[in-house]
């Protein structure tokens, strides 16, 4: 699908192909560089009636793709300022290219939402305030206005007031604050480890219950600012890593079992609690009788 051509049948005359696809698709001579195309074909001049193949990623550049055959995605809440939706896991939260379908973002088709898709549209993460790995559930914010997500991005961390992540982690882990220093490892910072060099990591936990049987426990974790992969990081570091955290050692489940749970976070003058309780997943292991 990568390989995908369309064909373009120019109606008027480009001095230059590179031209020409500026006309058609506002990408620069250096954003084309991503594309590898040799400079004679660029410099190449343009007549009208010509036809010329070019990727279909390029044509499409910046477009979400509409392809989406993946599990459900729900509403959980909407207003005039946001959408509130629960991601599947395993599921990528926005393409990186047009060619990119099966993505939440371009399950915003299938909602019928995709009107909201024109926000932020320089960026293919569009509208959403943060991102979830591919292999994490939960709660996603979707924002509707582009004055809002500017201002939610700039004032992120006094706005948000607390994000809150369940996980089915390894061993009894208790009630703790835990705090370590990360750094980036791997092919391109595939990982995080600990390093006397790294950026300083907190969370805190609470646990919710221990299942001596699976020898697991389920565990709430306050997030605070957050990092790439920090639960999971921090988790590992601390000897309790979550089930099916196949990069941080663990052996491979039918899925990672940590969720984003809940947000709650002050924009417009107005209070959000948003919570994602599709966690039977998650709660499978465990005998319980509370909320979190």
């Amino acid at each position: 699908m990568n390989t995908m051509k369309i064909q373009i049948v120019f109606i008027e005359n480009f001095p230059s192909i590179q031209e020409g696809i500026f006309y058609l698709t506002g990408i620069s001579k250096s954003q084309l560089k991503k594309f590898h195309f040799k400079k004679n074909f660029l410099d190449k001049p343009i007549n009208k009636g010509d036809e010329v193949s070019f990727p279909a990623n390029l044509i499409n550049h910046g477009k979400v793709n509409p392809t989406y055959d993946g599990p459900e995605i729900n509403v959980i809440y909407e207003d005039e300022n946001l959408i509130a939706l629960s991601k599947p896991f395993k599921l990528h939260s926005h393409p990186q290219s047009y060619m990119e379908g099966n993505n939440l973002l371009s399950g915003m088709y299938h909602l019928k939402r995709d009107k909201e898709l024109s926000v932020n549209k320089e960026s293919y993460d569009r509208g959403l305030l943060y991102r979830l790995d591919f292999e994490t559930s939960g709660l996603m914010i979707y924002i509707k206005k582009d004055e809002i997500l500017k201002e939610m991005r700039e004032h992120f961390h006094e706005q948000m007031k607390k994000k809150y992540y369940l996980a089915v982690v390894h061993g009894n882990l208790a009630s703790q604050k835990l705090s370590h220093h990360l750094r980036p490892f791997g092919e391109k910072g595939a990982k995080m480890i600990e390093a006397s060099d790294g950026v300083l990591n907190e969370i805190e936990v609470e646990h919710i219950s221990y299942n001596s049987d699976k020898d697991v426990s389920l565990v709430k974790v306050n997030l605070g600012h957050g990092h790439r992969h920090q639960i999971r990081a921090q988790l590992a570091c601390a000897h309790h890593p979550i089930l099916g955290d196949h990069l941080y050692g663990r052996p491979e489940e039918d899925r990672l079992y940590l969720h984003c749970y809940q947000y709650q976070f002050v924009t417009q003058r107005k209070e959000y609690d948003l919570r994602d309780d599709s966690i039977k997943d998650l709660t499978k292991f465990f005998n319980l009788n509370r909320k979190f």
